[in-house]
């Protein structure tokens, strides 16, 4: 899993890792971004990971200048096209499974159609 670390970084991506499970890997990059990159709670996949259970007010960091602000929300809007991306590859790979399974059970229903024939 990489993580694009922004126009500070010479838009450079850092290693965070190989995972089997996608929630290991968004906790992993989400505590690269919490921890590493300064994000807000907003910005995290699982944000309850990283609040304090005793303080439940919301976390507000206060930003040094515009310039900041306008890499955070373009580095936001970049994770957001990647997960979009792939929630896209998902749907299709989704859709093409749900045809062969369709034709899978269309198939055995004539099996079963032909056995009570006989």
């Amino acid at each position: 899993m990489k993580v694009g670390l922004g126009q500070e970084h010479q838009h450079k991506t850092k290693y965070l890792g190989s995972f089997t499970d996608e929630k290991e890997a968004a906790i992993a990059r989400d505590k690269f971004c919490y921890e590493v990159m300064n994000y807000p709670l907003e910005g995290l996949n699982f944000p309850e990971l990283f609040v304090d259970k005793k303080d439940t007010k919301p976390q507000v960091t206060p930003m040094q200048n515009n310039e900041e602000n306008i890499e955070r929300i373009q580095t936001q809007i970049d994770m957001i096209r990647q997960e979009s991306r792939l929630l896209s590859y998902r749907i299709d790979r989704m859709t093409d499974q749900r045809k062969t399974l369709q034709d899978e059970k269309r198939k055995l229903k004539e099996v079963l159609v032909e056995y009570r024939k006989l």
